[in-house]
């Protein structure tokens, strides 16, 4: 294992455990929990990002991760903006 892994893998954890404590709902902590089992896979088992990335017409798996990562924070940024446009 390399020393990457040693250090993300606790990070999400920490980041899952620390999600739970503050929501309640169960259908936010079933999302952060397939979510967080989906990100320590790809952190253990790098190569698979790789063999979905292709299939995608992505050429790296980092790649997909980085533009997946875009779009979830675009959702995340219009969830809140329309929040606060409610309040």
């Amino acid at each position: 294992m390399s020393p990457i892994q040693l250090i993300l893998i606790p990070l999400l954890i920490v980041s899952a455990v620390t999600y739970f404590r503050l929501r309640s709902g169960l259908f936010d902590r079933i999302i952060v929990l397939l979510l967080g089992v989906c990100a320590v896979c790809m952190v253990v088992m790098p190569e698979w990002t790789n063999l979905l990335a292709h299939p995608l017409g992505v050429g790296r798996g980092a790649d997909l991760i980085n533009y997946l990562g875009w779009v979830g924070i675009t959702f995340v940024f219009f969830l809140l903006y329309s929040k606060l446009r409610i309040l």
